[in-house]
């Protein structure tokens, strides 16, 4: 089931063929422009136990919806898939975005395995609608603009820790088309940051702060390495670039410890950018207001 929620990203271009066991649905007008309301219009309408969603820019191989119904089990309410970019716009925009992906699956995977998840997204979400059910959707989040999946993820966990998993198989990625501008790279991340601020538990909140420090180890590298030497740099560095190879050698994605250092470098100054001069009043994010109550 596609549903076209009226956003201004294009949705189904004229001439394309649609498989006619695919329903496509557009939502009224009154609802028009809501993502969670075309999510929820389209689970409603669904007769299945398990809901799969993706995104209108995603891209995926043949065994995707095998690999992910795999995982739907009788102990499972959740599992979250794994998400890379495909970069676009110039080259250190290209590598901002590819290596920010790899970090959040990082982030996604391990708070997951310490049942802590603080990270998912709704371009490769599996669920079941019993779940939807029990915490009654979007219900206690349904005026905040974003957040259909983080913070659904987030009243599934306060009711059962133990069903939210992750997948990590090469035939379960998705790939997401990236932005080829940094006005909406920074207008994209102006709207995670707007949702994970309603994530209201202590734990997940103090984990966050973790990332954020992880986040700026290479300046803290540098600092400790003017009094023991490079040494420290390099290692925090080298450690760091296994990780990240071992995840994108899993997917059979290309590694560049070159791309991998300017990233390191590049990517904490433009958070700190987006933090400091981070404008709430008239974000919007492909036609729709991310600060407004639709």
């Amino acid at each position: 089931m596609l549903i076209d929620d009226g956003s201004d990203d294009g949705g189904i271009e004229e001439g394309i063929f649609i498989r006619p066991e695919i329903k496509v649905m557009r939502l009224l007008a009154e609802i028009e422009g809501s993502k969670k309301a075309a999510i929820t219009f389209g689970i409603n309408e669904s007769k299945n136990a398990w809901i799969l969603t993706s995104d209108a820019d995603c891209s995926f191989g043949p065994e995707w919806v095998n690999e992910m119904r795999k995982r739907a089990t009788s102990t499972a309410r959740m599992i979250i898939g794994p998400v890379l970019t495909k970069p676009a716009g110039n080259l250190f925009l290209r590598i901002i975005q590819r290596y920010e992906s790899v970090c959040l699956l990082a982030i996604s995977a391990g708070t997951c395995g310490w049942r802590v998840p603080i990270l998912c997204s709704g371009a490769n979400l599996l669920f079941s609608k019993i779940s939807w059910k029990m915490v009654n959707g979007y219900a206690s989040h349904s005026t905040v603009t974003s957040g259909d999946d983080v913070l659904f993820m987030n009243d599934l966990w306060k009711y059962d820790r133990s069903g939210i998993e992750i997948i990590s198989t090469p035939g379960s990625l998705v790939f997401t088309r990236g932005v080829n501008s940094w006005k909406s790279w920074l207008e994209q991340r102006e709207r995670w940051i707007s949702k994970t601020a309603h994530v209201d538990h202590f734990i997940k909140r103090l984990i966050s702060f973790g990332v954020i420090c992880w986040l700026y180890i290479p300046v803290l590298a540098i600092i400790i390495s003017m009094f023991f030497g490079m040494m420290v740099f390099w290692l925090f560095l080298i450690v760091e670039a296994i990780m990240v190879f071992g995840i994108l050698r899993g997917f059979g994605e290309k590694f560049r410890l070159d791309h991998w250092v300017i990233f390191r470098f590049m990517y904490p100054l433009f958070m700190l950018h987006l933090w400091v001069f981070r404008n709430k009043a008239d974000l919007q994010w492909k036609g729709r207001p991310v600060n407004g109550n639709r």
